[in-house]
């Protein structure tokens, strides 16, 4: 089935150069310190400074990597739960600390990009072609951005062009994997721009097993479940004066999936598109931010055996905001602004749907930091009003005291919450119209030090969550009824050794229903990685180890726990040529990441890359 989409209106957000910088360093390197954050206060604030627990990801290091989608780059991040419903075009969500991916808040240059029906995030939709840096905030941070922000903000930044040039690539690999893109960036004294395309096809594997025994038609049940996908990305920014700079960007996506589904062969094509524009004012003390956002989506499922795994959502949300960062000198800072979104959204299933217009919220926050010798202080408080929960007042707290200027301990307390999604509310025999929102505590003590030869990070935490949404089989529907503890630790660590690369991530969590006293469901206790990187003028040498321990599913279950190693590498065979590879899973392990669906084997992939001169 043909998908129609029209999108009207475009969208503002603005950037300053704090945000537009390109930070080439690996993530793990101790220079990274230095780099200015804009995620973890929205404001300016170096990485060291920050008080929230915080990672970023740059450009480099998804090049470095050779990551080809959000998954990979997110999976060895501490603190982060990623999961895949089966290959790589399957949906892929992503949890911070525990807290689900409902529960966790995405933005793309600053605008939010959560499903107006299900209020999750398919991370698989978004082009790491395209991604600049990602700042990764753990903690809640609803004295900022609002709803979701429970576990954290993960915040990814589209690329803008940093000097003229054309790069084209092409990529084969398993399961007939097929992949192409253009990039080309240029500037001028006072704009940059930066345009990208891309394409990929695979024919896939078999995304779920569990239905393989209820049709008895070998080339249904065993079918390879194939995708593609398709890009563009546009960013602009231009300087009309020293103090004026101007931002516009688009992100459109279109994709066609094959699926699993009981009885049947559905598959999904999905259309969606991002568009931000907007100016910024920068004076001697004050960064003033004039931002509006659109984001569009819809998506059909449709099967030619089953009528009943049809479906049709649709979801526009416009965004406005208007952000001040006031410098009051050089120990105080103090950030306020305003946030107004109204959304569209419905969902047709064929036989009922429901459809849910100009769904609106209003809110305001105040931020304030204050440096009195070695301690700092860091404070904010945020109102939102909902249209259809109310208000809801939320806001955070903490203290940092620094032994020396890149060594600091931190004790921050903080307040979050989510509002329902229109799902839980709406949907036709199963959505309850008086949910509240769900609402969560966090207690976090840590130590972060940046030195010339290395850089540690320790943070450890106690979330108390109540008022969560879960099916409450007595009303045959969902109910505000369950109570969660989490406790956990998270340590980072990085340094360059023998002109090696070295980073160490290690999670740990005890994540607690306190209904049933059993851990969260596909939350693992353990994660852990370890990664190492080789660079030279000519060539890279890296690889990834990733080891997750035991997790239940859905039904209580226990899965087993595995470990996953991962090669890359590059060869720049001439000026203007590169070649490069990743070989995921190499050792071929079978593993368990969501009961019912298959996980992926050894895959391979090869590409050239060709940069004229």
């Amino acid at each position: 089935m043909k998908l129609r989409l029209f999108v009207a209106g475009f969208g503002v957000v603005v950037s300053h150069s704090y945000a537009e910088e390109n930070l080439q360093m690996a993530a793990y390197t101790p220079m990274m310190g230095d780099e200015v954050v804009v995620t973890a206060s929205r404001a300016p604030v170096a990485l060291k400074d920050t008080l929230a627990s915080t990672t970023v990801i740059t450009e480099e290091d998804i090049q470095r990597t050779q990551a080809r989608n959000l998954y990979q780059v997110l999976k060895t991040v501490p603190g982060v739960n990623v999961r895949r419903r089966g290959g790589r075009g399957a949906n892929s969500s992503v949890s911070l600390r525990g807290m689900g991916a409902s529960g966790t808040l995405v933005l793309v240059d600053g605008v939010r990009i959560e499903s107006g029906t299900s209020g999750d995030v398919d991370i698989q939709q978004i082009p790491v072609d395209q991604i600049e840096r990602i700042e990764i905030v753990r903690g809640p941070k609803s004295s900022l951005y609002g709803s979701a922000a429970l576990g954290g903000v993960i915040q990814i930044f589209t690329r803008s062009g940093k000097k003229d040039g054309v790069r084209y690539s092409a990529g084969y690999g398993s399961d007939n994997t097929r992949e192409g893109s253009v990039t080309a960036t240029g500037s001028t004294d006072s704009s940059t721009y930066s345009l990208s395309l891309s394409h990929v096809e695979s024919d896939g594997f078999d995304n779920q097993y569990s239905d393989d025994h209820y049709m008895g038609l070998d080339w249904i049940d065993y079918d390879d479940d194939g995708y593609r996908k398709s890009n563009l990305s546009y960013k602009g920014v231009a300087s009309f004066s020293d103090q004026i700079d101007g931002f516009v960007s688009l992100v459109r996506n279109e994709s066609a999936l094959d699926w699993d589904g009981y009885y049947g062969y559905p598959s999904t094509e999905s259309d969606s598109l991002l568009a931000t524009v907007g100016a910024e004012l920068n004076l001697d003390h004050l960064i003033s931010k004039l931002q509006y956002g659109r984001f569009n989506e819809e998506y059909i499922s449709d099967d030619p055996f089953n009528v009943y795994n049809y479906g049709h959502g649709k979801v526009i949300r416009d965004q406005a905001s208007w952000e001040n960062t006031y410098q009051v000198d050089d120990s105080n800072r103090v950030s306020f602004g305003v946030d107004y979104d109204v959304e569209d959204a419905s969902y047709d299933l064929g036989y009922a749907d429901y459809d849910r217009t100009d769904r609106d919220r209003f809110s305001g926050y105040l931020n304030a930091s204050s440096t009195l010798g070695v301690f700092t202080l860091e404070g904010g408080v945020r109102h939102d009003d909902d249209e259809v929960f109310g208000s809801e007042l939320t806001g955070d707290g903490g203290v940092a005291f620094r032994f020396s200027e890149d060594t600091k301990m931190s004790l921050t307390y903080g307040e979050a919450f989510k509002a329902p999604s229109n799902n839980d509310l709406y949907y036709p025999g199963y959505g309850n119209p008086n949910l509240k929102p769900e609402n969560s505590r966090t207690v976090e003590l840590g130590v972060d030090t940046f030195f010339d030869s290395a850089m540690a990070s320790f943070h450890v935490y106690h979330t108390k969550a109540d008022d969560l949404i879960a099916y409450n089989p007595a009303i045959y529907g969902p109910e505000n009824i369950n109570q969660v503890s989490i406790k956990g630790a998270e340590f980072q660590y990085g340094t360059r050794l023998l002109d090696l690369d070295i980073g160490v991530a290690l999670t740990y969590q005890r994540p607690i229903n306190e209904l049933t006293n059993n851990d969260l469901q596909l939350t693992p206790r353990q994660v852990g990685s370890l990664e190492v990187d080789k660079s030279t003028d000519k060539w890279s040498l890296g690889f990834s180890w990733y080891v997750q321990g035991k997790q239940y599913d859905n039904a209580g279950e226990r899965l087993p726990g595995y470990g996953l190693l991962a090669l890359r590498g590059s060869f720049d065979v001439t000026d203007e040529w590169t070649i490069r590879t990743r070989i995921d899973n190499l050792l071929d392990k079978d593993y368990i990441e969501i009961t019912n669906y298959n996980s992926e084997g050894l895959f391979a992939m090869f590409y050239v890359d060709y940069s004229p001169r």
